[in-house]
């Protein structure tokens, strides 16, 4: 055999090689070149490869579920299925979106949910969410999991102290995958706000009872995702005088203050940008909630939270002309100066943004563009 049908032998056999390591080194390079580069043929047959795994798995749940009811342990069968799914959702990223949507098309989200749900299938608990997990990366399975009811059945699975911590573990990886800010539609998803409160005391629990890295983690990353929503913890928190007078007692004054100090200039991507204009929004209307008294307005003042909150009013820049943190600072700052009798902020002038009524202070903050420290 010539050394050119040596190498032509070589390509023929190495398209049907599916090591982790063969496909990192795919998924470094540029698909705009792979596809300049690449024969109608070639790109045929990978999307042919990727259609044929999906049918392949499709036949297996079809066997599995036929199986159930006959043969109480089928761990041979179903710990293999589950980790193929996980497997394929992590290694053919050239073609994910095609081959996650033919795997929903198919109901694996409905039967990894099954899974997790079957008593007699304790064994794939795990594997079951961590495939669920790997999955849920694109808007179709997302709308799938709203359709199957998935968030409550996250909940439930969370909040039952009867189940082991691993397979509690690997519920918070699938919420904090949902409830990723990366997802177009992570703000809107069925069923999460009628489960939010639970959700959070469950997670809190968790990552405060384990000794797994791996677990507090997850647990915490939930817990992160959850605080991007439409509306943060801590400012819900400042609403009852209980949570307040806790924020208070746990520094949370000087945390919020922090939130405020934050930068979108400093931020590359647009969805930092977004978080970071959400955050001092928030931590503004925090800070307006804890004000119930001159001490905790008192604290505020002496930690130097006046200045940044003239700064966000008066700075376009600083807070990336949002409205939204305009009118946030302008509440806080107001409600402040109100408790305060005699503020020690003589170096700064606020005086134009508290003395006349709140549009007009909007209306001068929102056409200048001036810079005070």
């Amino acid at each position: 055999m010539s050394m050119m049908d040596s190498v032509q032998a070589w390509l023929s056999e190495i398209r049907l090689v599916t090591e982790t390591e063969c496909m990192s080194v795919l998924q470094g390079k540029s698909l705009s070149q792979d596809l300049q580069h690449s024969s109608t043929t070639l790109i045929k047959f990978g999307i042919d490869a990727v259609r044929s795994q999906s049918h392949n798995i499709s036949n297996e749940f079809s066997k599995l579920f036929k199986s159930m009811s006959s043969k109480p342990k089928m761990s041979s069968v179903k710990i293999p299925l589950v980790n193929q799914l996980t497997f394929l959702g992590q290694s053919f990223s050239r073609f994910v979106d095609m081959a996650l949507g033919y795997l929903v098309q198919e109901g694996c989200i409905r039967a990894l949910f099954e899974i997790s749900r079957t008593d007699t299938l304790e064994f794939a608990h795990v594997q079951s969410l961590r495939a669920l997990a790997t999955i849920c990366c694109v808007p179709e399975s997302i709308l799938e999991l709203e359709k199957e009811g998935g968030v409550d059945i996250l909940t439930d699975i969370l909040c039952d102290a009867t189940v082991s911590e691993a397979v509690r573990g690997e519920a918070a990886g699938v919420v904090a995958q949902i409830t990723s800010p990366c997802l177009d539609n992570f703000q809107h998803i069925a069923g999460f706000l009628e489960n939010v409160q639970d959700l959070l005391s469950a997670l809190i629990n968790l990552c405060f009872a384990t000794s797994s890295h791996e677990t507090f983690l997850l647990g915490a990353a939930a817990i992160a995702n959850i605080t991007f929503m439409d509306t943060t913890v801590l400012a819900n928190m400042a609403t009852t005088e209980l949570s307040r007078r806790d924020i208070v007692a746990y520094n949370g004054i000087p945390l919020l203050i922090n939130f405020l100090q934050q930068r979108p200039a400093g931020c590359k991507q647009d969805v930092e940008i977004a978080a970071c204009e959400r955050l001092q929004q928030k931590a503004a209307i925090a800070l307006t909630r804890l004000c119930r008294d001159e001490m905790t307005a008192q604290i505020i003042v002496e930690l130097q939270g006046i200045p940044r909150l003239v700064q966000l009013c008066r700075s376009i820049e600083e807070r990336n002309n949002s409205e939204a943190v305009l009118v946030a600072s302008l509440a806080s700052l107001r409600k402040i100066c109100s408790l305060c009798e005699n503020p020690d902020i003589t170096t700064v002038d606020y005086h134009q943004l508290i003395k006349p009524r709140l549009m007009d202070s909007f209306l001068l903050c929102s056409q200048t563009d001036e810079n005070f420290v």
